[in-house]
Parts: C-alpha cells; structure tokens; sequence
C-alpha cells in the first residue's frame, strides 16, 4: 500500500491541531494512506524566545502503520518547511518511537545531554537536534555573483567558438543592430537561461536529500 504525506486540512477531523497550526510560521503535515485513512502525523512549532529554532511536535503514529519510507517522507516535509524560516530543529522523542528515532539517527539529528531553551523533558524522552548549514546574506550575494561570472565565462567561450564556424556571409549579411541582438543573446540571455536551469537542477536535487 502507498503512503502520502499533505498538510493538514480542516476537514481532518483534527482540529484542535489544526488551529494551533494555523499560527505564523507553523505547519502540521499528516501521513495518508490509499484509502484515505490518517496513519501518522507531525507537526513543526516555534519556540518561545528562541526565533531561530523550532521544534518538531505532536507526533502521533496508528499501531498497525510501520511503514518507515513514509514517516521519513514526513520527516522531510517538516524539514523542508523549516528551513524557510528557521536554521535548527529539535524534537523530544520517546524509547517507544523506534521507526522515528531511526529516521532522525538516519537523518543526522544528534542526541543532547542537556536541555535547551528551557525545554522539559519527561524521564522517558531523550531530546535531539539537527542544525542546517546556513551563510549570511553577504556569503549568499557573493555566491550568487561568482555563479553568473562563471556562467558568464563560459557562455563568452561558446559565442566566441561559435563565431569561429559562422560563415563569412552570414557576417556580412548581419548589420549593426543584428551583431547587438545577436551579441545580447549570447551574452545575456543564454547565460540568464542557463543559471536558471542549473538552480533548478540543484534545488530539486536538494529537496530530495
């Protein structure tokens, strides 16, 4: 049987956790199976006082689901939503949640000897942490620059190979204003097109891991 993973919507049933989650910055996601059943669910929440942080709350998991693809299918789509806002993530996770621990393990979440942010802890629980790799913005415009000088460059190289082959009538037959719209083709709108499509190819490759 296949398993998918979608916000939480109203007509859930489950409304208290739908109102909580309604909040800013919040976002409750539901694993669902072909039939339509809810089988499992977790939840990502703001920390009081701590607004770089969140934490990874309300999980719940049916006894006859032990499908392990779909809660790190959930896991990830908690994850992914985070990072939109937050650069570290916590969860508190109990001896009994064995499918979700192995996820977290699996997914480079580290066990801490210690609270944090004056989260309490039942005898029970142990509490894990994942940071993500975050630059500031003056690393991420740097990035950015170097990235189009590079595709820039290499652009560059291809109109010049290119020109090398184009016939000689083809030149002549080209005025003032061709030789610009050819040149700001080249030059511009290629290597616009292709550092898009390398950034896409990136950030699909990075929503998969």
């Amino acid at each position: 049987m296949k398993f998918y993973c979608r916000l939480l919507e109203e007509k859930d049933n489950l409304n208290t956790l739908y109102d909580i989650y309604s909040e800013p910055k919040t976002a409750y996601y539901v694993v669902e199976d072909e039939e339509g059943n809810i089988v499992s669910g977790l939840g990502v929440y703001k920390i009081e006082g701590n607004v770089n942080r969140c934490e990874l709350k309300d999980y719940f998991i049916i006894d006859s689901f032990c499908d392990a693809e779909g809660i790190k299918d959930l896991v990830n789509t908690c994850i992914t939503f985070s990072k939109k806002y937050y650069n570290s993530i916590c969860i508190k996770v109990t001896d009994d949640d064995l499918i979700l621990m192995n996820v977290l393990i699996n997914k480079k979440f580290k066990l801490l000897n210690e609270e944090i942010d004056s989260l309490e802890l039942l005898e029970n629980q142990k509490l894990y942490l994942l940071k993500y790799k975050t630059v500031g913005w003056v690393s991420e415009v740097f990035d950015e620059f170097i990235g189009g000088i590079i595709v820039f460059v290499l652009l560059l190289g291809l109109g010049m190979f290119v020109s090398l082959f184009l016939p000689d009538k083809c030149v002549e037959q080209l005025d003032g204003e061709g030789l610009m719209a050819l040149g700001g083709f080249v030059f511009i709108v290629l290597p616009c097109i292709l550092y898009a499509l390398i950034r896409m190819v990136f950030e699909r490759k990075d929503k998969k891991k």
